[in-house]
């Protein structure tokens, strides 16, 4: 079994686009800061030859537009926020 903990900061290369039901879209290049805890194990060697193991990470942050905002002079294009994955 094993657990740990990280920091995160992941930044998107190309653009992300979301489109609302009305057709409208928006484009643009996210960040996100978080911290991640992982959770796993391992099983013991099965013949001497295979191990089987998993792993979950727990992803708790915040996502913001920096490029944007900087190009553009507007503010963080995504609003409060708190960006979480499994």
């Amino acid at each position: 079994m094993f657990l740990g903990v990280k920091a995160r900061f992941m930044s998107s290369l190309t653009w992300a686009t979301f489109i609302h039901q009305n057709g409208e879209s928006v484009s643009f290049h996210p960040v996100v800061v978080a911290g991640v805890v992982t959770v796993g194990g391992a099983s013991p060697m099965i013949q001497d030859v295979y191990r089987m193991d998993g792993g979950m990470d727990f992803l708790l942050g915040y996502s913001f537009t920096p490029y944007d905002s900087a190009i553009y002079g507007t503010g963080n294009l995504i609003g409060k926020n708190l960006t979480f994955a499994l």
